[in-house]
């Protein structure tokens, strides 16, 4: 387990680039420039919790416990940020990727999940891919890890099907948790967007999804029938044979 999870890790590493443009500046600044006193308003709340100890009302700790969430929140909103600064300043080379491989180290890493929600795991023997290793791990790792954070009741079924679309392979990815209300589908690519309450998760794994698949010419859509399941559908580039 221990070497399979660090072969995912070791895939994910980035070499970057000075960021160019407006926009890619202005991520850098947020996702760096505004960690620190961050950290520092998290570390002083922190400090005057263990100094107050039983000195302050329910009250007071209630009030507390909700800022050191919300600053927690803010600072993954933050590494999200990063990530997305990171898509296209990425200078890891691009190469023929074996998704097979990433999958099989990927659903190994996610064993204990799997055996307590009494999933069922299938996929299609995959093509390989032109893209940088590190960003095919983070947008399947990403995409699996909302079929666990929005599983139903119901034993977690994940199917991966694959389609020949010329000089494209399309990818889908389905699984039978909650469903997602109709009304909703076009807003999750949008940065911090959540589909319901009760997770932790920021609301950025799709947005980091859609501009993956984007840097490589592809694209992605989201179709779900609320109460039964959820199919995010992608384009990467096939490999040259």
């Amino acid at each position: 387990m221990q070497k399979q999870t660090n072969t995912i890790e070791s895939r994910s590493n980035k070499v970057l680039a000075e960021p160019t443009g407006d926009y890619e500046r202005f991520l850098y600044s947020v996702s760096h420039d505004l960690q620190e006193p961050l950290r520092m308003v998290s570390s002083f709340l922190k400090l005057f919790e263990a100094k107050a100890g039983d000195s302050v009302s329910d009250e007071a700790k209630e009030y507390l416990n909700y800022c050191l969430q919300n600053a927690d929140r803010m600072k993954r909103m933050m590494s999200a940020l990063v990530d997305l600064s990171r898509i296209n300043r990425s200078q890891e080379e691009i190469v023929s990727v074996d998704l097979n491989g990433i999958l099989n180290d990927l659903f190994s890493m996610y064993s204990n999940e799997i055996r307590l929600n009494e999933a069922v795991v299938e996929y299609d023997e995959l093509p390989a891919v032109m893209m940088a290793p590190g960003q095919a791990v983070l947008l399947f790792k990403t995409i699996v890890q909302n079929c666990f954070d929005y599983r139903s009741d119901r034993p977690l079924r994940i199917e991966v099907r694959t389609a020949d679309k010329g000089d494209f392979c399309e990818i889908t990815v389905k699984d039978n948790g909650k469903g997602i209300n109709p009304l909703y589908l076009d807003k999750l690519f949008e940065m911090f967007k959540r589909f319901g309450q009760g997770n932790d998760r920021t609301g950025a794994g799709l947005t980091l999804a859609r501009e993956i698949v984007k840097r490589y010419g592809g694209t992605i859509s989201l179709d779900s029938k609320e109460g039964e399941w959820t199919a995010v559908k992608f384009t990467l580039p096939k490999a040259v044979i």
